[in-house]
This record gives C-alpha cells, structure tokens and sequence, in this order.
C-alpha cells in the first residue's frame, strides 16, 4: 500500500486530476496521474483510491501480494 496526502489552495476536481495534461503547477506537466490511471486500467487487481475532503488530496495505491512471492 502506498498513500500519498497533500494539501491544496483550491477545491480539486478528482476527474480532472487524471486528464492529461491537467496540473494546478503550470504548464509542461500533468501526464503523471493520466500515466497512473492507464496503468491501473490495464491491471484490475491494482486498486486505487482518490480522495478530497477540506483542502486534501489523498491516494491510496494498493497492490496485492502474488501468490508464491
């Protein structure tokens, strides 16, 4: 499990966020979430979790145990 919570100036579109192209920070960015979301499309058994609630974002990245490992 990874968790990553930052906080935010603004209210954050969760859909948004994964558009590429899409940054509060400026230009020249926004493919990193768009990236994570075709990677987590392309493997369902990955599970990922976006929240924002009073000025956080926050994501939960699980990734299952293989069996055997």
């Amino acid at each position: 499990v990874f968790a990553v919570t930052n906080s935010t100036k603004e209210k954050v579109t969760i859909t948004k966020v994964f558009e590429e192209g899409y940054s509060s920070k400026g230009s020249g960015r926004g493919i990193g979430l768009a990236n994570a979301q075709r990677i987590i499309q392309k493997y369902p058994q990955l599970g990922l979790r976006t929240q924002s609630y009073r000025h956080q974002f926050s994501q939960t990245l699980t990734i299952p145990k293989v069996e055997g490992s």
